[in-house]
């Protein structure tokens, strides 16, 4: 199955899966302009097709978010099957140091089995920004429900279990994970945010590649055993990957069904009989079914998330489940593989004006420093800065955006900011081609994408894209005498309920020539 550290890959006819049902599942995509990233469908154990979506690259990571519990699920299974941890542990004997109120005891019965299974008692999650020691956020939440009774899904209690691993181990979680399961699958180059004390977050964090995915998919599949050496506890993955608590629920989208079908170890059941997923906000899908011994991988930028799985039930599911393949298969894989080329994710950048009068309006702003008046804003994505993990520091040194100034170089444009405290420059694609820059912020550095052109009435639209994810913040700047207006929102947002109203700055030119980076 494997070529050195390479899934083994072959075609569609050879994991008898149609050509007609792949071809349907991205047609569907395209038509219904969903934003995936990557695509990856494997059948015993091979790679049977594999896509991305321009400007995003298979060979890059990206950002997992939720589907890094599953990961943290695999580092407890090891530790319990060598007994070094017990399910039934109380949560607080591994933090004795904490003084914390007990609550009549019902602090001592949050144990690892509960954080597994998301039903801690808690009825809600404990703040992130501001959050100095994660630990002790946790620990003092009022805990309302009888632990183990109510499902609340809560990032917060995968990051205990984190936690819990590197006091176990003495290492991150990607430092234990490294050793004993990413090192024998040949993954590497990954990584996981820390929380601000410096543990790995488990609860999210992590970014994969796409071909990371489907290995960790294809080791669940396999029962634990890669290469012929059992890395994961064969009864640990047959317990984590079935229901062990029924009563689950996304309590943002209650109408799902397929969060309605029951959690095990930090991974969701699926509508399809003996199928699992390791699930990641936005659409980051380890897909897993038993039965047809195949997973389906997706990297994506999608809120409404049930979406892109009924697309997997009605196309993928059936194209492996079919007795027979069509007549014409090798035409259809011929076309599947030409239209790789042509994938790409379509930025809503509409109504571009001439590149005449583009020439024009850029002259206007060539330079000019666009002063900021007090905000709490950032040129990283609003959204990604929501989702991080943030110290008292932190919050005390967001000043938001002071200035921007426009410069063209070299045949090129470039962005010069002052953000939170921060200088930078990123170069700036004309015409919405995008430019591959490092962004430098209060919460991170971040490779971007950049692009910016000119619409119809002289407003000028910039969007900043994350490489490894799916975040991106747009402006829409529209220059007059005094200064400019400049209006700004961020990415992903919900296509159900429409485009988010922007946050709006009315900017003045500066007097003086701010400092370059």
């Amino acid at each position: 199955m494997y070529k050195g550290k390479n899934l083994v890959r072959c075609s569609l006819a050879e994991a008898g899966i149609s050509a007609e049902g792949v071809k349907g599942f991205l047609e569907e995509i395209e038509k219904g302009g969903y934003h995936l990233h990557s695509f990856m469908l494997t059948r015993h154990g091979k790679v049977a097709y594999e896509c991305s979506w321009a400007p995003y690259r298979l060979d890059e990571v990206h950002l997992m978010h939720s589907f890094t519990k599953g990961l943290v699920a695999t580092a407890i299974g090891i530790l319990e099957g060598e007994r070094r941890i017990a399910l039934d542990d109380a949560v607080i004997s591994y933090f004795p140091e904490y003084e914390v109120d007990h609550q009549g005891g019902r602090l001592d019965r949050i144990t690892l089995r509960t954080l597994l299974t998301m039903t801690n008692g808690h009825t809600d999650t404990a703040e992130r920004h501001g959050c100095d020691d994660e630990v002790y956020a946790f620990l003092k939440r009022p805990v309302v429900n009888e632990p183990g009774s109510v499902f609340m899904y809560d990032s917060m209690g995968t990051n205990m279990l984190a936690a819990i691993v590197k006091r176990v181990t003495g290492y991150n979680l990607f430092q234990f994970l490294q050793l004993r399961i990413f090192e024998p699958l040949g993954i590497c180059g990954v990584c996981c945010d820390s929380c601000t004390s410096g543990k790995d977050q488990g609860g999210g964090g992590s970014r994969l590649k796409t071909e990371d995915m489907a290995k960790i998919t294809i080791l669940y599949l396999n029962e634990g055993i890669w290469e012929g050496r059992q890395l994961i506890p064969r009864d640990w993955v047959r317990r984590m990957t079935s229901v062990q608590f029924e009563d689950s629920m996304d309590a943002s989208n209650p109408d799902w069904e397929d969060w309605k079908c029951g959690y095990g170890y930090q991974v969701w059941m699926c509508r399809i009989p003996n199928t699992f997923r390791f699930d990641g906000m936005y659409g980051q899908f380890g897909i897993v079914l038993k039965d047809l011994d195949a997973s389906v991988i997706t990297t994506c930028g999608e809120c409404n998330t049930e979406a892109v799985l009924r697309l997997v039930w009605k196309y993928l599911v059936p194209a492996m489940e079919e007795e027979s393949l069509p007549e014409n298969q090798g035409e259809l894989e011929e076309e599947l593989f030409r239209r790789k080329d042509s994938l790409h994710i379509i930025w809503p950048m509409e109504q571009e004006t001439g590149s005449r009068e583009a020439e024009l309006l850029w002259g206007r702003i060539w330079g000019r420093d666009i002063m900021f008046p007090p905000n709490r804003e950032s040129v990283l994505a609003a959204s990604r800065v929501n989702n991080c993990f943030t110290s008292t520091w932190t919050e005390q040194h967001r000043t938001g955006i002071k200035r921007l100034r426009f410069e063209a170089a070299e045949g090129e444009g470039r962005l010069y900011y002052e953000d939170n405290c921060n200088h930078g420059m990123l170069p700036v694609g004309m015409s919405g081609i995008p430019k591959r820059g490092l962004l430098r912020s209060l919460w991170g550095d971040y490779e971007v994408w950049t692009a910016a052109r000119w619409l119809d009435g002289g407003s000028l639209e910039m969007q900043i894209r994350m490489v490894q994810g799916e975040y991106y913040q747009v402006f829409t700047i529209i220059p007059d005498e005094k200064g400019a207006e400049v209006r700004l929102y961020s990415g992903p947002w919900d296509r159900r309920t429409g485009k988010p109203d922007p946050q709006v700055c009315l900017c003045s030119w500066g007097t003086e020539n701010g400092s370059r980076d």
